[in-house]
């Protein structure tokens, strides 16, 4: 139950910390969703475990192209707040999926996941986490979309 034991990364003051350690608390996400005995999920289960695995591999490949562009703006932009701001709520989404799948990992070690209780303690946050991602995402791409046409708007707010 190792997995459980670990943090997520904190705040940060820069984007490519925030994105840094958003990259860091997927990682470990994942390691502790590779800790889950498959043995043990039903179908279904095994289904959502999947789910968020694949969504967090998928991000942790996105950014380094996310990180390639901000690292392309000029310094003024790379730190305005509009960027800092949508960084963040990526770092916090990546913390709130890591805590899901560590809530995962604890849930199926103890055996309460076939419960309705230990089920929703083990999904609502997985649904939590990848909407989070999610929306995060979109915030990241879209901010940066726009900075490619206008970088302005990184410094207008």
């Amino acid at each position: 139950m190792a997995a459980a034991l670990i943090a997520p990364t904190a705040y940060a003051d820069a984007y490519d910390d925030l994105l840094g350690q958003a990259d860091a608390n997927l990682t470990q996400g994942l390691q502790a969703l590779d800790q889950v005995p498959t043995s043990a999920l039903d179908a279904h289960q095994l289904v959502g475990l999947q789910g968020a695995e694949t969504l967090e591999t998928d991000l942790i490949q996105q950014l380094p192209g996310i990180e390639t562009f901000q690292d392309g703006l000029l310094a003024a932009d790379q730190n305005s707040p509009l960027l800092l701001d949508v960084d963040q709520q990526f770092l916090n989404a990546s913390q709130t999926a890591f805590i899901a799948d560590q809530g995962f990992y604890a849930v199926v070690e103890t055996g309460d996941l076939n419960s309705l209780s230990g089920w929703l303690d083990a999904q609502l946050p997985f649904s939590e986490s990848a909407a989070a991602l999610y929306g995060g995402l979109l915030d990241l791409e879209f901010t940066d979309l726009l900075a490619q046409f206008d970088p302005s708007i990184l410094t207008a707010f």
